[in-house]
Order: structure tokens, then C-alpha cells, then sequence
């Protein structure tokens, strides 16, 4: 490219009744009561959203998380496995009542952190807290940055993800600043944060992308002391996608350019791996980038198979076998379009899979579980 880049979810019981019989000698028969007739699936929840990537979805040790942002602000629903809600929707106190532009997220149990941009008459800003479903509680909102806006109906000015040890970072977009070249052009400013009971700190590098994409970022994964992130731009007149890979021990940071010419759908974490997902054409590809001991490895998803087996989803693709057990979140990017493709959100609570997607303005939620080898709608 022409510069190259520098160092954020019942039915009534029927019994059956009987007469007293009154002809006596005979004795009343005895009729047990017929079995509970199982509750009809309630309406999974569906909210006005200020814009197509206003909404987050989590999933939890015992449920999901759905956080969307409105005309005025933040609201957040925790969710049983079955997509429905528990209780009224949460506020994050001291979240500015302003419309939101991004939502992103993570989860470690009932664990959550939340990233978000929002615009106002003053500008534009990100904003971060800290949460605990099981409680019910979240931190005060932190606010993390200044912020240029691209791009508000892609994702790219927000990123968060949780590290093994519980870590919360956050990747956000700050204000634009001059190309470091003199008289270059205005590049996007990238900065990481970590969200932090007492407040939120620095860490990494600066990162600096001349003519971004729309989605300037490709994803953010922490797998175990390494950070993986990308980030587009348009710099050789098409999208150029360049990975990092930062680990502390010992110290290295490797970049590739792993699929040119190819737009960033979002990155999750894979087994020991970071996969980044992308939109080549009208094919969909993947990378999955390991540590020093592995190389890249691609991942044809155009390919890709959506099964259950033992009750639970299994993806598989010639690179790829993902079998879903325990709660996972950040599943958009690896689903088919007719479960809604790479710009929704998706988490497999342990015996659903909720897939949130824009539509006309709300954030729709739809629930899929196991019938057989098949993952069927069932909400």
C-alpha cells in the first residue's frame, strides 16, 4: 500500500378433569393429571437501535448479553440460554445520553466489558465499563478518547477483547492526525486501553492507518500473552489488510499481509489461534495466525459447513473444525449468510445459538438450536 501502517442477546397447564362419578357401588376413578404442556417460546427481544452497528451480543456462563444503543443513549438486557429476558434492561451509570455509533464487547463468565462510540453536537467519543451480569451491576462509564467517525454504518472505531487472565482491552479509533510523511494526508489514529476497576489505563502502541477502509480495523484477539490486530486501508487504491502479532515472551511483533484486495469481516479467537475473517469478492476466506511455532494457515469458508452433532453446532471448513461445548461469543463473522453473514453478531450460549442483526432500524434477535443434525430456527 502506499504507506505503510505504524507502530469493542407460557402456556396455561392443561389437566385433564373428571365428574365425580355418584353411582355408587363403583368408586370414582382415579385420573391423573396430564402432563404440563411446555411453555410456548416467548418473543426474544427486539429494541429501536440508533445505527446498523449500535448493538453487542455476549454470551455468558449461564445466559447472554445484549447491549444496543439508542437515540439516547446505552441499554444493556442480560438474557437467559434461550435468548429471553431477565428482569428489566440495565443502565450504565454516567453513559452519556447521546446516540451510539459502535458497540463492542467481551465475556469471561458473567465477567463483561463494553466499548462504545457515540456522537454528539461537541463531537464524537468512545466510552467503556465494566459489568457483572450475575449481579447486575456495571462500573460507571469511562471515557476513553476523542474520536474520528468513518464509516457509522460499519464497525471499525471500536474493538474489545478479554485475555485468559481476565484482561479487558479495548481498541478504539481516537481523533485523526496528520500522515507522520510532511504534507501526507490525514490517517486514522488508533490507541489501545485497559478497562480497569479504578479506571482505564494505556497500553501498547500507538497505531497510525493512512486512507483506512471503512472498517479500519480487522479485530482484536488476546490469546494467551500474544495480541493479534489488524487494520485496513486503502492506501494502493484497494482494501490491504495488515496483522500484528505482539507476544511478551519472548518479545517479537510480526506482521503479514494476509489477504490482498480483500475487505475485514472481524477476527475470534480459535483453539490456540486468532482467525480474521474476510470478504474476498463474493467468497468469504479466513487466516488463522498462531505463535512463532506456527505460520499463517487459510481457511476457505466459501466451503464452510453448518452442522450439529451431539446437540451442539459444529462448523467445519478445509482449515477449519470449530465444535461448539462450552459459551462462545464472537460467532458473526464465521456465519453463513442465511443466519444473517459477517455483519451480525452471534454467541452460543451452551444450548442455543442467538444470532442479533439490524433490520430496519431495531437489533432483531433470533434463536437456532439442535433438531437432529440440523440447527433449526426456534425463536
Amino acid at each position: 500500500m502506499g504507506r505503510s501502517l505504524t507502530v469493542v442477546l407460557g402456556a396455561a397447564l392443561a389437566l385433564a378433569s373428571c365428574k365425580d362419578r355418584r353411582t355408587p357401588p363403583v368408586p370414582a376413578p382415579s385420573v391423573s393429571p396430564a402432563p404440563s404442556a411446555a411453555p410456548p417460546a416467548e418473543p426474544l427481544p427486539e429494541r429501536a437501535v440508533s445505527g446498523e452497528a449500535a448493538f453487542e451480543l455476549l454470551a455468558l456462563d449461564d445466559g447472554a448479553l445484549l447491549a444496543w444503543g439508542g437515540p439516547t443513549g446505552l441499554a444493556v438486557a442480560v438474557l437467559d440460554a434461550a435468548g429471553r429476558a431477565r428482569g428489566e434492561p440495565l443502565a450504565v451509570p454516567g453513559a452519556p445520553r447521546e446516540p451510539v455509533v459502535e458497540i463492542a464487547g467481551a465475556s469471561l463468565g458473567s465477567r463483561v466489558g463494553l466499548a462504545w462510540a457515540s456522537r454528539s453536537e461537541k463531537g464524537a467519543a468512545s466510552f467503556g465499563a465494566l459489568g457483572d451480569a450475575e449481579t447486575r451491576a456495571f462500573s460507571s462509564a469511562f471515557a476513553l478518547s476523542d474520536a474520528t467517525l468513518g464509516d457509522v454504518t460499519r464497525r471499525g472505531h471500536v474493538a474489545l477483547a478479554v485475555s485468559d487472565k481476565a484482561e479487558m482491552v479495548a481498541l478504539v479509533r481516537v481523533r485523526d492526525e496528520p500522515c507522520s510523511d510532511s504534507g501526507g494526508p490525514t490517517c486514522a489514529q488508533y490507541r489501545f486501553r485497559e478497562l480497569l476497576p479504578t479506571g482505564v489505563e494505556p497500553r501498547g502502541l500507538p497505531m497510525s492507518v493512512p486512507s483506512p477502509c471503512a472498517p479500519g480495523h480487522a479485530g482484536l484477539v488476546l490469546v494467551k500473552d500474544r495480541w493479534h490486530y489488524g487494520f485496513c486501508s486503502e492506501g494502493s487504491g484497494q482494501p490491504e489488510v495488515t496483522t500484528f502479532m505482539r507476544q511478551l515472551s519472548p518479545f517479537y511483533v510480526g506482521v503479514a499481509k494476509p489477504a490482498p484486495g480483500c475487505t475485514p469481516l472481524g477476527a475470534l479467537r480459535l483453539d490456540a489461534d486468532a482467525l480474521f475473517v474476510f470478504q474476498c469478492g463474493d467468497a468469504p476466506r479466513a487466516v488463522r495466525i498462531g505463535g512463532l511455532e506456527s505460520g499463517e494457515r487459510s481457511v476457505d469458508l466459501s466451503r464452510l459447513t453448518l452442522e450439529c452433532v451431539l446437540g451442539r453446532p459444529r462448523f467445519t471448513a478445509p482449515g477449519l473444525a470449530l465444535d461448539l461445548s462450552a459459551a462462545a461469543s464472537g460467532l458473526g463473522p464465521l456465519l453463513p449468510v442465511s443466519f444473517g453473514g459477517g455483519a451480525a453478531r452471534a454467541a452460543w450460549t451452551g444450548s442455543a445459538l442467538l444470532v442479533a442483526s439490524w433490520v430496519k432500524g431495531r437489533v432483531s434477535l433470533r434463536r437456532y438450536e439442535c433438531r437432529g443434525a440440523e440447527l433449526a430456527r426456534t425463536g
